[in-house]
């Protein structure tokens, strides 16, 4: 193991006395940098560890470094990732960490996801005012900064989750309420097409799923399958998007030669 790897196991682990050691002899190890770009406070703050996390902050550790394979900063790690160390999220939070639409979701912050779904709103609204002054270079560059819509997705290797889906997963049946009444589709697909109602159904958050239902969400494969149905009983029941295409038998050719004048 080498001396950077055995300062991040010790952040990884909790182990607050030794990560204090290493900072006193090399301060510089506070912005080492592990798997997929990964920082120390990433790795406290995944497991809870408050005492090495502040120790981290102490020393200047950056609080919205990301990494690259969930391109998420410290306070994403300690929230939305596993389980919700709230007392690590509200101390980074109090330190200048910035919570974004999923840790907000994740904390269940109503108060925070209305503000930024407000100035999301307002973003809209000014880029249709700017369209139609024809300022398209204005309205390209306000798209590109605005990260906060309903619609906004997590990394491919997180299945493009939106908020809802986070929300589900998270067991915060108001935030879903909320989000729902704030014009989410109540039929958005991750990546791998999983419906709200489907993660709903899989995670086994029945309150959620009766109220996505009165929604109107409705039953796809996906759900039907999550319940448990055999195959071809969801294909014949559920109501089938156009993503899960029917198989069709490959057509024959015709063979031109043998076709008389």
């Amino acid at each position: 193991m080498s001396f950077t790897q055995e300062f991040l196991y010790a952040a990884k682990t909790g182990d607050a006395d030794k990560v204090q050691q290493f900072l006193a002899d090399f301060p510089s190890l506070v912005h080492a940098r592990g798997d997929w770009n990964k920082r120390p406070l990433h790795y406290a703050a995944k497991d809870g560890h408050l005492d090495v996390a502040a120790l981290l902050v102490e020393h200047g550790a950056d609080l919205h470094a990301t990494d690259e394979l969930h391109r998420c900063t410290p306070l994403a790690w300690a929230t939305v990732f596993g389980s919700l160390h709230s007392d690590l999220a509200e101390y980074l939070i109090a330190q200048g960490a910035s919570p974004d639409i999923f840790t907000a979701v994740a904390l269940d912050k109503t108060k925070t996801v209305q503000a930024m779904i407000r100035a999301s709103t307002e973003r809209a609204c000014r880029c249709e005012f700017l369209a139609f002054m024809g300022k398209d270079r204005a309205v390209q560059a306000l798209v590109k900064s605005d990260s906060m819509v309903l619609n906004a997705k997590m990394s491919r290797h997180d299945d493009d989750r939106q908020p809802i889906h986070l929300a589900i997963m998270k067991d915060r049946i108001g935030m879903v309420e909320l989000l729902l009444d704030a014009g989410t589709d109540i039929h958005a697909r991750t990546a791998s097409g999983k419906t709200p109602l489907c993660i709903a159904t899989e995670w086994k958050r029945h309150d959620i799923a009766e109220l996505l239902l009165a929604r109107g969400a409705r039953l796809d494969l996906c759900v039907s399958l999550a319940l448990g149905q055999p195959v071809e009983t969801a294909y014949c029941f559920a109501n089938v998007p156009p993503r899960y295409p029917r198989i069709r038998p490959p057509q024959r050719k015709r063979n031109l030669h043998a076709v008389g004048n």
